[in-house]
């Protein structure tokens, strides 16, 4: 991938609750902001949750699941996963679901402007996501439960 290429850009989502109130809110918020996006394709992991987020992720874009077992594995798989799914959709977009703890220390670990300080302060709520931009330079993110970072 070279510089003057548009990067990627994946929408890491956490796993949450499918069921009762906090379930319900997660659905309405994923239901409210997935359309809008100009998805290619949905990575999840094997877990019951992350599969039950996944199956509403692509009720909603009406594309299937890519399941990876290994995903759910290591801080190495995500980003392994990530750098080749960027590497082949330049300049588009692609949703990962997997466990929140995973997810937070494999952002952390490649986002240049994410520190562990600020994710432990501000914790990624379930059902909620980080977008970030992977390009030749690295992993920025973009926005964080919502909020956009600089």
């Amino acid at each position: 991938m070279t510089d003057l290429q548009c990067p990627a850009v994946m929408i890491f989502i956490c796993t949450g609750e499918r069921g009762g109130a906090a379930g319900r809110e997660g659905d309405r918020v994923l239901r409210g902001s997935l359309p809008g996006m100009n998805v290619r394709d949905i990575w999840s992991d094997d877990a019951p949750a992350a599969l039950q987020t996944a199956a509403i992720c692509a009720e909603l874009l009406d594309l299937p699941v890519r399941t990876d077992p290994q995903l759910g594995d290591s801080v190495a798989t995500i980003s392994d996963m990530v750098q080749d799914t960027a590497d082949l959709g330049r300049g588009e977009v692609s949703l990962v679901i997997t466990d929140q703890t995973l997810l937070t220390e494999a952002l952390t670990s490649n986002c240049a402007n994410l520190s562990p300080s600020f994710v432990a302060a501000h914790p990624l709520d379930p059902n909620s996501w980080a977008e970030v931009e992977v390009d030749s330079s690295g992993w920025r993110c973009r926005q964080w439960n919502a909020a956009a970072l600089g």
